[in-house]
């Protein structure tokens, strides 16, 4: 699903959605994580339903050391034998095997207690780090600017893990935040506490991803969301939305969806049958009206109100939207292959 020119987020669902990002040039094409183990297929699915060939693929680079990020490192290592892996400086220690995972080794510290079940958890991780010897061939710093795809800062966003890093992609000015952040409700909100080895330093990383007022921002695992820069990271708007509007008539009502789906403005559009109560000129009205479900892009609402208000019967129509904060992602991807994007008209 492309969200700029040259970026483009691939969720994959698997025991939740995970959220990929991939970005390119002329010369290169660089998958950011990797996922959890036994997710390759579907990475190199996704890579390929942008139109690219994972073969292709010059550069990984990995936020963080969880096992959810660096799942598939060794498998795309297999199939891209030149793939360069870069990481935190404080991170790779723990992603190439010279040291025990932060969260590993605090669940190991108490192994006697644990349940069976997180028992055998712990086992299967450290066996799994123990047998993936995943190289590193270059590590970041705070502040570093790779040169490729119109720019890629490095920010040291520590917390999560000591080594986090937030990738901030220039031309496009959206921030790839891995697990520093995450994304409720339509709102900006802290790393996991459960799952953050420090959380202090958490709020700190959050509070400097704040300041950074991108133009969007990717959560692992909350997707991505818009960012009003007129209001800053604490209003943030999801890609999605659905506009609701009502008319007089079933009529009136059918005509109006049918020129918002032949315009690719909409994807979906639902009719109901309601009766309504409202106040018009200090006078309370009982009507009987026809409700439309409009499912759209967000950016796609001021051109969908217009075409609406053009043709509506009603002096002030209703016409409002709800950002859709989560959805099933095949359905939303089906969603935005049905109308237009803005972006690809600029």
């Amino acid at each position: 699903m492309k969200i700029a020119d040259n970026v483009a987020l691939l969720p994959v669902p698997w025991q939740s959605t995970v959220n990929f990002v991939l970005t390119w040039d002329e010369n290169n094409l660089v998958l950011i994580d990797a996922g959890f183990p036994g997710q390759t297929d579907a990475i190199v699915k996704a890579i390929s339903d942008e139109g690219f060939d994972v073969t292709n693929l010059t550069y990984l680079i990995i936020t963080h050391q969880d096992w959810d990020h660096i799942g598939c490192v060794m498998d795309l290592q297999k199939l891209v034998p030149d793939l360069k892996v870069l990481a935190h400086e404080e991170e790779a220690p723990y992603i190439d095997g010279r040291k025990t995972p932060i969260k590993l080794a605090a669940r190991l510290a108490e192994y006697d207690t644990l349940s069976t079940e997180m028992r055998g958890r712990c086992d299967w991780q450290k066996d799994y780090y123990a047998s993936n010897e995943i190289t590193i061939h270059e590590t970041l710093s705070d502040g570093e600017i790779l040169p490729i795809c119109g720019g890629i800062e490095v920010i040291h966003t520590p917390g999560h893990t000591p080594g986090h890093i937030v990738l901030h992609l220039q031309d496009s000015d959206i921030l790839v935040c891995g697990d520093a952040c995450n994304i409720k409700d339509g709102q900006l909100i802290g790393a996991n506490p459960v799952h953050t080895f420090d959380v202090v330093q958490a709020d700190a990383s959050l509070t400097k991803i704040k300041s950074r007022n991108p133009s969007g921002i990717v959560a692992y695992h909350g997707g991505y969301l818009k960012l009003s820069k007129d209001e800053g990271c604490n209003i943030m708007f999801s890609e999605y939305s659905m506009i609701i509007s009502t008319f007089a008539y079933m009529e009136s009502a059918k005509k109006t969806a049918k020129m918002l789906l032949e315009r690719r403005l909409a994807a979906c559009v639902q009719m109901f049958p309601i009766e309504s109560m409202y106040i018009w000129k200090n006078e309370i009205h009982d009507e009987s009206e026809t409700i439309l479900f409009i499912k759209s892009r967000t950016d796609l609402f001021d051109e969908i109100a217009a075409s609406i208000r053009k043709i509506h019967p009603y002096e002030v129509p209703e016409i409002i939207q709800i950002p859709i904060s989560e959805g099933l992602p095949e359905y939303l991807t089906w969603l935005g292959s049905c109308v237009k994007n803005p972006q690809d008209e600029t």
